[in-house]
């Protein structure tokens, strides 16, 4: 796996998914835990040979206050028989501000003085 912004290729099954994880369980838990509403659609773009695929990609992450900010980008797939053996993601892009921890309801209810250790 590579990507226009990093010089660094990711090969193998073991090495991916680690990357993938790192990726994908942050968004969990801000989902679940600090409420942030996100969206991912993949749409298959047409190619011209039978061992690839194009797709575009777009992830939109909505606040609690309604801000949004959307990320975008491509990627390519090369396939031999059922596996895929490159993968290249580019043409990243982010629509709006990056979100903020205003974005996010962190406040569990609790004030700092209840989490105080005991002296």
């Amino acid at each position: 796996m590579t990507s226009e912004d990093s010089q660094v290729t990711i090969g193998g099954k073991a090495r991916v998914r680690p990357f993938l994880l790192n990726f994908l369980v942050p968004l969990h838990v801000m989902a679940e835990v600090a409420g942030l509403s996100t969206s991912v659609q993949q749409t298959a773009v047409p190619r011209d040979t039978a061992d690839e695929t194009h797709s575009a990609w777009r992830i939109d992450f909505t606040g609690v206050g309604g801000k949004r900010c959307t990320l975008t980008w491509n990627a390519i797939r090369k396939w031999k028989a059922s596996r895929v053996v490159y993968e290249h993601h580019y043409d990243h892009q982010q629509i709006g501000e990056p979100l903020t921890q205003d974005d996010l309801n962190l406040d569990s209810g609790h004030s700092e003085a209840e989490f105080r250790l005991p002296s």
